[in-house]
């Protein structure tokens, strides 16, 4: 298709594209960022994988509709051996429990990194009031105390 293009015109070409597509990038932030504010405003629908927390909204306006997918809450990977979540978390464990789910050094670190896969491993290890408690002790939040989380904008969906 561009063979017989000059490099000139290629070189004129592709940046035009490449500012073209930071532009539409831009532009696409903003819109994300208004939807994610609209859904955060109405009633969510959980995801269906029980080990993975997260809900969706689902926008609608005429016949057009986006769902908006806020996941897992991020966990902390580590925290210091003597920072507060440190203080909270380990007391709760046994030295077996602390073992299979962090290493020490200066600080704990998850043995398993993805979020997801941790969460089943303390299914799996701890009974499940303590499970969920050590999960939501370990729940990354802002300095407001609000839980961190990823937010997906479901374009490619129906």
């Amino acid at each position: 298709m561009f063979e017989n293009h000059s490099t000139e015109d290629l070189i004129q070409r592709g940046r035009e594209l490449v500012a073209r597509i930071a532009q539409d990038e831009r532009e696409l932030k903003e819109i994300e960022e208004v939807l994610r504010s609209r859904a955060l405003a109405m009633p969510h629908e959980p995801l269906a994988d029980g080990y993975r927390e997260g809900r969706r909204a689902v926008l609608r306006d005429g016949d057009r509709q986006v769902s908006v997918l806020f996941e897992s809450d991020i966990l902390k990977a580590s925290f210091a051996s003597d920072s507060p979540v440190a203080k909270s978390v380990l007391p709760l464990l046994d030295a077996q429990q602390a073992s299979a789910l962090f290493k020490e050094k200066t600080t704990y670190e998850r043995i398993v990194k993805d979020g997801q896969k941790f969460r089943i491993q303390c299914a799996e290890i701890l009974p499940p009031e303590l499970s969920a408690k050590i999960i939501d002790l370990l729940k990354d939040r802002d300095r407001n105390g609000i839980v961190k989380s990823k937010s997906v904008i479901e374009w490619k969906s129906a």
